[in-house]
């Protein structure tokens, strides 16, 4: 499936921003990186994508830091070394790294249809 949207990647790892341009890149997505949420927030960035996938690691204080993208009313991936308590993670798809097969591919496309202004909440385990 080709998505025409631009997906927001805010990963610090090379690798795994490498890793992410793969499987993303192959699929049709138009991709944009960054190191930080700091970086992203600074340069005004999370307004002009359709969805965000956001490593734990680019997160300062976490919970202050999702509920920052939250307010863009995207879409958010979240990706973790291990799953947390899922009150701490409300509101986000969550993945656990190492990412495997298409998991990554096809939480992304699952939010496809989603218009920005959309209000709806999805959870994955």
């Amino acid at each position: 499936m080709q998505l025409a949207q631009t997906v927001l990647v805010i990963v610090p790892d090379r690798e795994l921003q490498r890793s992410i341009a793969f499987a993303l890149e192959a699929e049709g997505l138009q991709l944009e990186f960054h190191d930080s949420l700091a970086g992203a927030i600074a340069q005004d960035r999370l307004g002009a994508a359709s969805c965000v996938v956001v490593d734990e690691d680019a997160l300062g204080a976490r919970r202050e830091a999702l509920a920052q993208i939250g307010h863009a009313t995207k879409p958010l991936i979240l990706l973790v070394d291990r799953l947390r308590a899922r009150s701490d993670i409300e509101g986000v798809a969550v993945l656990t790294k190492p990412l495997l097969g298409r998991l990554l591919v096809e939480t992304v496309e699952s939010f496809a249809p989603l218009r920005p202004d959309a209000a709806q909440i999805r959870s994955f385990p």
